[in-house]
């Protein structure tokens, strides 16, 4: 065998062999839902500290991974590249396979991306759940941008911290890096009576030890502030004696520290607004959940499944062989619907949850969806897709047979019956309510219930 053939069949060889571990890529994912979701359930069960601290370091050790082998990847890949181009151009045949081999390799780096979006969910439903799974409380904690984990002495101080909160059995503290959906300081810190309103934001700086010791000094800026209401307050006070620091002095520390004070502050009032207001927080309905299951179970038999969830509402479901398979299903789906559907169609997918860090706030992460854990790993790791049809004016609909008119102005939604007297859910409510119907499970005749029985019991004009 002469040296260009030996070098194809090589090449081959080894792109046989990065197919196979790509297979075991997407298995792994999925056995890293499972556990991570198995996890979730424990600590949901009993929220205490020795729950919560190995379903953290699972979190974060396997972002970690998934983060170092990423930068790997783009290094061998460019590395490749440089190394191998001349001789390309001299054998053309050559080109074609190792366009094939970096092919893997990208798809490869995009499953350990997958993987850090399937840790962070599992991260936000932490969020959601020390939250008291309240759209009030979780959505104005998001900021866009990357999470970046912090190391060495920064990582030291942080779960230094963490351990002191927990040690006191007075708090329960989240790492705001492992997930997407809080973006604002290092520790997302809750009391464990869960007598608070809006949660404490704490950005944890260290002094600079000469060495990494248990013993490290941390230096700490709440950048919340407390909101003013009695129990944040009282929150703020609990934790400046569990500190031995006067908190609030140390608010200020540099012009960066101010900016990211005033951010955090405005939105902790936003969360206490909303939960002083009246508002009411939406809740899916669990016909919904028992609907969606179905729909799974005989897509886990079948290959594909689709149901009618209630009027207007139709969920389908779809094992995922390959990616590119995923448009076809979802055509072939569409045109089934269409046979029922009266209206226009909107429709979403399970996995826009996976690259929609923005939903992170809005809609219940897939690990807290009620349905059995295989299939919400299944789900979670992109295994199974599942999804909504929405007539897209069936809430119209149900509140004009209720002698109701809705009309949507800057967000809001405003609902008049024929005296004249009003209902709205703002902005917020109304994202949540659209996004909800979609990949929630939330149930449109539910909120059409929820609206009428706000008029006959005169509830306040927000909900």
């Amino acid at each position: 065998m002469g040296v260009r053939p030996l070098v194809i069949e090589m090449i081959r060889s080894d792109k046989t062999a990065l197919n196979i571990a790509v297979d075991r890529l997407r298995e792994e994912n999925g056995e890293v839902a499972l556990v991570a979701c198995h996890l979730l359930d424990r600590f949901i069960r009993d929220s205490s500290p020795d729950h919560l601290e190995p379903l953290k370091d699972v979190i974060r050790s396997g972002i970690q991974d998934a983060e170092d082998h990423i930068r790997r990847y783009k290094a061998r890949k460019a590395r490749r590249k440089r190394l191998i181009a001349p001789r390309i151009k001299r054998k053309g045949a050559l080109g074609r396979q190792l366009k094939g081999h970096l092919g893997v390799i990208e798809q490869r780096t995009a499953l350990y991306r997958e993987r850090t979006s399937i840790l962070r969910q599992v991260g936000d439903a932490v969020v959601w759940h020390l939250l008291q799974y309240d759209i009030r409380r979780v959505a104005p904690l998001y900021k866009p941008g990357p999470h970046q984990l912090p190391s060495g002495i920064g990582l030291a101080g942080v779960i230094q911290l963490q351990r002191t909160l927990h040690a006191s059995g007075q708090f329960l503290a989240m790492e705001t890096d492992l997930t997407r959906c809080a973006g604002l300081g290092d520790l997302l810190v809750v009391r464990r009576d869960g007598r608070q309103l809006a949660p404490l934001n704490l950005e944890v700086k260290t002094k600079n030890p000469t060495e990494l010791r248990e013993d490290v000094e941390v230096e700490m800026a709440i950048l919340t502030a407390g909101s003013g209401h009695p129990l944040d307050q009282e929150a703020l006070r609990m934790l400046t004696d569990l500190t031995g620091k006067d908190l609030e002095d140390e608010l200020v520390i540099s012009e960066r520290g101010e900016r990211q004070a005033a951010e955090i502050a405005s939105r902790t009032s936003i969360i206490a607004e909303a939960l002083t207001s009246g508002a009411k927080s939406l809740r899916a309905p669990d016909r919904n959940w028992t609907a969606l299951k179905r729909v799974v179970d005989r897509a886990l038999q079948s290959g594909c499944s689709l149901d009618i969830a209630e009027k207007g509402v139709y969920y389908f479901a779809f094992e995922v062989r390959e990616s590119s398979s995923n448009e076809a299903a979802l055509r072939s789906l569409r045109r089934d619907v269409r046979k029922f559907a009266a209206g226009e169609l909107g429709a979403a997918l399970s996995i826009q949850l996976h690259d929609r860090g923005d939903l992170s706030g809005l809609v219940p992460p897939i690990p807290l969806w009620k349905l059995p854990l295989s299939i919400r790993a299944r789900i979670l790791s992109g295994q199974i897709v599942v999804g909504t049809f929405v007539e897209q004016d069936v809430l119209q609909q149900l509140l004009r047979s209720a002698g109701l008119d809705m009309t949507e102005q800057g967000g809001i939604w405003t609902v008049r019956d024929e005296s004249g007297q009003e209902v709205s859910l703002g902005p917020l409510h109304a994202q949540a309510a659209r996004l909800g119907i979609v990949v929630g499970a939330l149930s449109p005749r539910s909120i059409a219930d929820g609206i009428i029985e706000a008029f006959r019991t005169s509830t306040p004009a927000e909900h």
